[in-house]
């Protein structure tokens, strides 16, 4: 009787060891397999985008008041600075410095608020604010551009001036 036991629990242990190690190669087969799953997402070329960090600054001029510097230093989590700035941003801006949404929705058309803004939106988008006049202190200014900067491509010589811009000048503009 005894021995019917012993030879029972060395059979169920055995038993239990073989699962184990069944189950343990499953599971690594498994990952492997996800692992070498093909991504059908295309892959961001970030040269094309701006990030929170990016743009906090430039944001920052279209405020009037200390309040709306606030709300609109608020809409960058500092954890998230090296984020792509989406849609819902951009509409979040907006409606902090009360501009309408015309000023974007011919730019981002039927763009969902999680899609990124290329950086030429954001130039668009900006241009479109600074041309309502709603944001004090700010001027448009049309400059002849003679000359790109070689080391800096945020500065320019108009003839007269150095001036140094937010934005990366195109070598179109010059």
């Amino acid at each position: 009787m005894k021995r019917k036991i012993l030879t029972f629990v060395i059979l169920l242990a055995l038993f239990g060891i073989i699962t184990a190690v069944f189950h343990e190669i499953v599971n690594s087969r498994t990952k492997t397999e996800d692992t070498a799953e093909v991504s059908t997402e295309t892959p961001i070329d970030y040269n094309l985008y701006y990030t929170y960090g990016d743009v906090q600054n430039i944001v920052g001029y279209l405020s009037n008041t200390s309040s709306t510097t606030a709300a609109l230093s608020r809409l960058s989590d500092p954890l998230k600075k090296s984020e792509l700035i989406d849609v819902l941003y951009i509409k979040s801006v907006c409606e902090i410095i009360k501009v309408s949404e015309s000023v974007y929705s011919d730019v981002f058309g039927k763009a969902d608020d999680t899609d990124y803004v290329t950086k030429e939106q954001f130039e668009t988008v900006y241009e479109n604010i600074v041309a309502t006049g709603k944001v004090k202190g700010l001027l448009r200014k049309d400059l002849l551009v003679f000359e790109l900067s070689k080391e800096d491509a945020t500065s320019f010589f108009d003839g007269f001036e150095t001036y140094h811009a937010e934005f990366e000048i195109k070598s179109s503009y010059e």
